[in-house]
């Protein structure tokens, strides 16, 4: 789902309004460091730490604006 968003949809130039109506809050909200990031992915063992996932993080300009954006894996 996430390679048809990125492959078939214009993130940068988004604004941070269009976003929300989009994909929702990210889940990283509250955090101000200009990155959105919204979790696409977690896996879990054992016990309750992840010890795998994927997230989705789109940079924002001083405009609100998405200027980049990055699959990451961890």
């Amino acid at each position: 789902m996430v390679d048809d968003l990125v492959t078939h949809h214009q993130l940068k130039g988004l604004t941070y309004h269009q976003l929300l109506d989009s994909l929702g809050e990210p889940s990283n909200y509250g955090e101000s460091d200009g990155t959105l990031r919204y979790l696409i992915m977690e896996d879990f063992e054992s016990d309750i730490d992840p010890v795998h996932g994927k997230t989705l993080d789109l940079t924002l300009g001083l405009d609100s604006v998405v200027t980049a954006y990055k699959v990451t894996k961890w």
